[in-house]
């Protein structure tokens, strides 16, 4: 499996049946494109699922100031932060979300934020192999216009198909996570007909 950033470049330009380059750091114009569509390649594939190699648990910092309104606390993101998965045992976009990220800061109503998230990951080595192979074929697309005179549409279902190999092995490496009910929690309410919210 490609493991540095040379060896998974070529992997992408393979995918546009282009010649191998020698080095990633070259000025040819397949190592340029890689290299311009790279970053922003990897975090869109980073982003799109909570990649386990990814997800790391961080106590935040609360800041001092408190938010204009609506809100209570402010605590600062990480600077390798990508995506949230959980505050407080309570994963975002669920009903039960009771914060939101406003540019590189997390709002809540709590004194305290146990945030997991997807960092950046950004060295090569560590990454997933099926992660690579998507990444691959997703930096394929990208730079596909600068190489080929296709716009690297025939990829998209490749990659589609991909990602969802990808993510479904990657989300069976992890034992789910079982949260219980606490005692006249919404989720009781609704269970038994008590909640005037949920019909």
């Amino acid at each position: 499996m490609p493991s540095t950033r040379t060896e998974i470049a070529n992997l992408a330009l393979g995918h546009l049946g282009q010649y191998r380059i020698t080095d990633i750091d070259e000025q040819s114009p397949p190592a340029v494109a890689v290299r311009d569509a790279w970053a922003m390649a990897r975090d869109a594939v980073l982003r799109g699922h909570h990649w386990n190699f990814a997800t790391t648990p961080v106590v935040l910092s609360q800041l001092a100031t408190a938010p204009a309104f609506g809100w209570a606390y402010q605590w600062q993101l990480p600077a390798d932060f990508l995506k949230l998965v959980s505050v407080n045992g309570v994963f975002s976009g669920t009903r039960d979300t009771e914060f939101t990220i406003r540019g590189n800061l997390l709002l809540t109503n709590e004194q305290k934020a146990q945030v997991e998230y997807v960092r950046c990951v950004a060295e090569c080595e560590l990454w997933d192999s099926q992660f690579v192979m998507l990444f691959g074929l997703e930096l394929a697309q990208l730079i596909a216009p600068r190489l080929t005179l296709s716009g690297g549409n025939a990829l998209a279902e490749r990659a589609e198909r991909a990602g969802l190999l990808a993510t479904h092995s990657d989300a069976i490496d992890s034992r789910p996570q079982v949260i219980r009910a606490e005692t006249n929690s919404r989720y009781q309410r609704a269970r038994f007909g008590l909640d005037p919210d949920i019909g």
